[in-house]
């Protein structure tokens, strides 16, 4: 195929190899929202611990650190 591209033949343009576009979209589907779901709980738990809080708009912001549990470890 190459070779007919490189005389300018341009007439077979598809790939003979199969692309799993379906597949591919289901698994980028499942894997953001898996992502949101994962997010959200940590957003959430950070928050009820109390870090992340401005003090009346100064610069310095509160961390903590939030270690993860054994069951929100996927392997």
């Amino acid at each position: 195929m190459e070779a007919k591209w490189a005389r300018g033949d341009n007439t077979q343009h598809l790939s003979s190899v199969p692309f799993p576009a379906e597949e591919l979209a289901l698994y980028a589907r499942q894997a953001f929202a898996q992502l949101k779901e994962e997010q959200s709980s940590l957003l959430g738990r950070r928050r009820k611990q109390g870090s992340a809080q401005p003090d009346n708009g100064a610069e310095s912001v509160r961390w903590s650190r939030v270690e993860p549990r054994p069951s929100d470890i996927h392997s």
